[in-house]
C-alpha cells in the first residue's frame, strides 16, 4: 500500500488545480491497474476480480482525497 499512501500524500501537498488533479488521479489509477495485472499474486484472477480490486482501491483513495477533490472552492480544501 506504500504506492497509494505516497500518491495521497503528494497529491494533498500540491496546490489545488482541478485539471492537473484530474489527470494525476487518472494516471495513478491507470498505473495501478497495470501493476495489478503484472503482479504474480493477481495472475490467476479473473477480469471481474481485477475490476473489484480496482474499485476497492479507487474507493480507498477517493475517500482519502474527498475533502480536496470535492471541495466547492479552494477555501474549503484542507489536509
Amino acid at each position: 500500500m506504500c504506492m497509494c499512501r505516497s500518491f495521497i500524500v503528494s497529491f494533498l501537498n500540491n496546490e489545488p488545480d482541478p485539471e492537473k488533479d484530474s489527470a494525476a488521479v487518472q494516471d495513478f489509477f491507470s498505473k495501478m491497474e497495470a501493476a495489478f495485472m503484472a503482479h504474480p499474486l493477481w495472475s490467476g484472477c479473473s477480469e471481474d476480480e481485477l475490476d473489484s480490486a480496482g474499485d476497492g482501491l479507487e474507493k480507498y483513495v477517493m475517500t482519502k482525497l474527498f475533502p480536496r477533490v470535492f471541495a466547492s472552492n479552494t477555501e474549503g480544501c484542507y489536509i
